[in-house]
């Protein structure tokens, strides 16, 4: 199916440009290695189902931002703000998210991708993996063109 790979070809294409990732992965969350630190900023995709839909295919479309979490040497001050960088991780891949989506939306992929609607979900998390992480899950519907022709 010429149409996926296109679509996960674009995907990586766009994901890698964005100078704030370093690394992007593909498949299960479960087989991200979490050893080194240098791969961080870090864009992993997943495509989680789809279906067709007449001359359409849909696909559920999920992009982890992951970023390793910084703390500082000094003593916990202020409880509000913490002594580390969740909010700037959580503001950056929000960002870095955004992006991907607008690109698809109403930018560079969205001539042979459409979006199934003007919205993404998006969740934040801390902590999901053995590396102290934070980042932000985006999901969203993608449909394209079933090229699949009636043998």
């Amino acid at each position: 199916m010429k149409g996926y790979y296109d679509f996960t070809t674009a995907l990586y294409n766009h994901l890698i440009s964005d100078p704030l990732i370093n690394q992007v992965s593909k498949g299960s969350v479960d087989k991200i290695t979490n050893a080194k630190k240098d791969m961080y900023p870090l864009a992993h995709v997943m495509i989680d189902n789809g279906g067709f839909e007449g001359n359409t295919i849909r696909l559920n479309v999920s992009i982890v931002i992951i970023d390793i979490v910084d703390y500082t040497k000094e003593d916990l001050t202020n409880l509000y703000f913490g002594n580390n960088n969740v909010d700037d991780i959580h503001n950056q891949t929000l960002m870095i998210c955004q992006r991907a989506f607008e690109s698809m939306r109403r930018g560079q992929m969205s001539d042979d991708y459409s979006i199934e609607s003007d919205t993404a979900s998006f969740d934040f998390f801390e902590d999901r993996f053995t590396d102290q992480v934070a980042g932000t899950t985006m999901t969203f519907d993608v449909i394209m063109a079933n090229q699949m022709t009636i043998c």
